[in-house]
């Protein structure tokens, strides 16, 4: 500090003589940061908070906070701490700066800090569907893969494996990926779906076990076939329609899913479950002339 004493004569200005003038030095903080998480994943609320301390007692004032060149936001002490918490530092190592920017009314001197935050790649979970399981072999399949993360739509590819093999890399949209097959042989199989990540999200997979049976009785019968193929232009309901082709709700789910017409027919005739009931007309043959 500076003191000074006396009148100055001609002008009378001064301060009584004997008497003090003071200009304090403000008085020196320390800022410590801290970060609840480190290092964080993309979009996970990280909470920074700056304790600012003094030897002439409890900080006042504000706090801010930025990260790299970026503004995070500015926090008003309480107790000689501020916090701020954010869900939104993209992907790599930051900066973080808490900047104390003084207290004139206490004569508290400003500081700053800083501390390197690094945001990860975030989490992705990956869920695997059937279309119908058990199916049965040559049946269509369909595999769906939904692909979720807590911060982004995942965008990239889904690789379908079925135990040792390959079936096929489809891309995401809107999270899902779907594949369809006929090629699984009778047996048990380990289908496995296969995230491979983006720049932002982490990879994942998950396995499903597919039952494929054997197929219906006279699915491949060269003689039964033709002759289903054949009855199916004569094959009516009670009003006369025909039904192959405009299935009942219960042909259209279930076991029914992914076979042809006539196998629809084949598979009702034999598990006699009462879904396909037709009224069938057959005139025989023209008479002879």
């Amino acid at each position: 500090c500076t003191a000074g004493t006396g009148y100055d004569g001609p002008t009378g200005l001064g301060t009584p003589r004997g008497a003090l003038a003071f200009a304090a030095t403000p008085a020196a903080t320390t800022t410590a940061l801290t970060s609840t998480t480190n290092p964080s994943m993309l979009g996970q609320a990280v909470t920074l908070t700056a304790t600012v301390s003094s030897p002439a007692g409890t900080a006042t004032g504000r706090v801010t906070f930025t990260s790299d060149a970026t503004a995070l936001g500015t926090v008003d002490l309480t107790g000689g701490q501020a916090a701020l918490t954010t869900a939104a530092l993209p992907m790599g190592t930051h900066t973080i700066t808490a900047n104390y920017s003084g207290d004139v009314s206490v004569n508290l001197a400003p500081s700053t800090t800083t501390l390197l935050q690094t945001v990860n790649k975030a989490t992705t979970t990956t869920a695997l569907t059937s279309s119908i399981n058990p199916s049965r072999a040559g049946q269509a399949v369909t595999f769906t893969a939904t692909v979720t993360s807590p911060a982004a739509t995942a965008t990239g590819t889904v690789t379908f494996t079925s135990d040792a093999t390959t079936l096929g890399t489809i891309n995401l949209a809107s999270g899902q990926a779907t594949l369809t097959t006929t090629a699984l042989p009778v047996g048990d199989h380990t289908i496995t779906a296969t995230y491979t990540g983006d720049a932002n999200l982490q990879t994942s997979s998950t396995a499903l076990t597919q039952t494929i049976n054997p197929p219906l009785e006279g699915l491949t019968d060269p003689n039964l076939s033709p002759l289903m193929t054949a009855l199916s232009n004569t094959i009516t309901d009670s009003t006369g329609n025909k039904n192959l082709g405009s299935d009942p709700p219960c042909a259209m789910t279930g076991p029914y899913q992914g076979l042809s017409d006539i196998d629809k027919l084949i598979y009702s005739r034999q598990a006699n479950d009462g879904c396909l009931q037709f009224v069938t007309t057959f005139t025989g043959p023209p008479p002879s002339p």
